[in-house]
């Protein structure tokens, strides 16, 4: 164990400075931890980075809000075949093609404009405070941009009408759903869904980005959620990632069906830069 703690130190350090943005490290064998350390700072001014800071984890929140949906399937109160439109309250954005599925938004495939992406003609201060609710309607007055099926294109409304849908079916806020079914369960308690920009961060990690020589803050506020704004530290992933591989959560058979490459219409496997894409993750199809 020195022995790839020092060969992962060697490879850290080319890339992180001491006092400069930093970063933390998980590596997980057979369910087991072998290395969980922080490396830099949470902030340029702030303290060092451990298992327990808090980082936004942007697109990695698409798995969990995957989970959610994959929860909702095991109670039995929706399937992966069902149209969105059924269970979306407010949804009229018309078709192309054959009706849109709840899997198409799964696999990336559903031909829904991106509003995160060159679709969105609305100001950065609407863009701040898009809601998921706010989506359904911004979409309705879209056009598809192809139809259900036909192509793979990553695409972050349709996560965030994921979240929208849990919501509609469960009753409860995406982010109520999340800490009641997935993270509290898990013991995760320094994970949660954000929806408020008010909310205090306890242990947030800064991002940034290099401008030349300097670093900025890289920071784009949003409350929407679904397709990101989940946040969480290591101690609290590790706990997760132990329940999807265990099936603590999640029956052995959900977990494989959302681990199964996604296809097009015509039989074609998903191509996700070289990969498979499953529900909320890149899949290799040779594993």
């Amino acid at each position: 164990m020195p022995r790839l703690e020092r060969a992962i130190d060697e490879v850290v350090s080319g890339h992180v400075d001491e006092d400069g943005p930093g970063l933390a490290l998980l590596i997980v064998s057979a369910g087991a931890p072998l290395i969980c350390k922080g490396c830099g700072r949470a902030s340029l001014a702030g303290e060092a980075i451990s298992a327990r800071s808090v980082f936004d984890l942007a697109s990695v929140s698409k798995h969990i809000t995957a989970t959610a949906v994959s929860l909702l399937i095991e109670d039995g109160s929706i399937t992966a075949e069902d149209e969105v439109r059924e269970h979306v309250s407010g949804l009229t954005l018309a078709p192309r093609g054959r009706r849109i599925l709840v899997r198409d938004l799964l696999w990336h495939v559903s031909g829904v404009p991106d509003y995160s992406g060159d679709a969105w003609d609305g100001t950065d201060e609407e863009f701040e405070r898009l809601t998921n609710e706010g989506l359904v309607e911004w979409l309705n007055g879209q056009r598809m941009v192809s139809a259900p099926g036909k192509r793979y294109e990553y695409n972050n409304s349709g996560y965030a009408l994921l979240a929208r849908l849990v919501e509609c079916v469960s009753g409860k806020r995406y982010s109520e759903f999340a800490r009641e079914r997935m993270f509290g369960p898990l013991g995760m308690e320094h994970t949660f869904a954000l929806d408020s920009p008010r909310r205090r961060i306890e242990r947030r990690v800064t991002g940034y980005k290099e401008d030349g020589d300097d670093y900025v803050e890289s920071h784009e506020p949003s409350v929407i959620q679904g397709d990101g704004n989940v946040f969480s530290c290591l101690e609290d992933l590790q706990r997760g990632e132990r329940a999807m591989r265990d099936g603590t959560l999640l029956s052995r058979e959900s977990l494989e069906v959302m681990r199964e490459p996604g296809t097009l219409d015509d039989g074609t496997e998903i191509d996700a830069d070289g990969q498979g894409y499953g529900y909320g993750w890149s899949v290799d199809p040779d594993e």
